[in-house]
């Protein structure tokens, strides 16, 4: 509660136990971070918290216990940036990236890519990115309707390399419209 929860994702932990990485705010200080929150109850603990991460909001967390969050305001020029937390500590993972909001991260089963719905202003759609996690290497593979061009989330099946993401048509409030897209890997 009064934690301003963004994007989440529900893990199991290395004892086993469930529990929801979120990205938010801090109740005490306003402090953006990610936090995780033991699924049957109990308090919220920072796995990161503060500079560089200005408004997180996608997560996606590895099988290893890596948390990849996306933050939309944390460059200045106005392009979202991937940050990978390792351990507590908090690095750029992938910067330049025309996000929607929330931003919508995922990784392949086997955590050897992260995909992030961004979009492509010259299209006008929404493009899925993916970025292999070892080298860093980008790839569009998937591209949203022409003329919708406000992507909003992104998330991979359970058990399968199967993902969904939204692309709107925003027309000043006179008319909206959306589309929910499939991706198979």
């Amino acid at each position: 509660e009064g934690l301003h929860a963004r994007g989440l994702e529900v893990v199991r932990g290395a004892d086993g136990e469930e529990q929801l990485v979120f990205s938010g705010r801090d109740r005490v200080d306003g402090q953006p971070g990610v936090f995780a929150l033991p699924a049957r109850g109990g308090e919220a603990s920072a796995l990161a918290k503060g500079s560089p991460l200005v408004d997180p909001s996608g997560v996606a967390v590895a099988g290893g216990g890596d948390v990849f969050v996306c933050d939309t305001l944390a460059s200045p020029d106005g392009t979202a940036t991937i940050f990978r937390i390792e351990d507590g500590f908090v690095s750029p993972f992938a910067t330049g990236l025309h996000a929607g909001y929330p931003c919508g991260v995922a990784l392949t089963r086997d955590d050897a890519a992260l995909l992030v719905l961004t979009r492509d202003a010259t299209r006008g759609a929404a493009e899925v990115v993916r970025i292999e996690v070892a080298s860093g290497a980008r790839a569009t593979v998937a591209t949203g309707a022409t003329g919708h061009d406000e992507p909003g989330g992104l998330h991979r099946a359970k058990a399968a390399d199967v993902f969904a993401f939204v692309d709107a048509f925003v027309d000043d409030g006179a008319r909206d419209e959306g589309s929910v897209f499939l991706l198979s890997q």
